[in-house]
């Protein structure tokens, strides 16, 4: 079993920045994309992993956005980690 969860504090939507969005995203999107690309690699297949599943867990607000909007680049990412799975090949 592979789990990876990372954590960074997000500030206000009108408060954002390119880079703050690009940190949230780097971490909760891509973090969770490379670490079941590892999982799922040449690599991981010669020391016996290519029988297991790669399980995604993403917060709840992937489906609902926080009313403060304190969360929004969050929100946005978790969604992000849902869709992607729907477009393996």
């Amino acid at each position: 079993m592979l789990l990876q969860q990372e954590s960074v504090l997000v500030g206000p939507f009108l408060e954002g920045t390119p880079e703050s969005v690009e940190k949230c995203f780097a971490i909760y999107v891509l973090g969770v994309f490379y670490t079941a690309q590892l999982n799922d690699s040449p690599s991981a297949n010669e020391v016996g992993l290519s029988d297991g599943s790669i399980v995604l867990i993403a917060s709840a607000t992937a489906y609902q956005a926080s009313k403060a909007q304190y969360l929004a680049d969050y929100c946005s990412s978790k969604g992000a980690v849902i869709l992607w799975p729907e477009n393996w090949v």
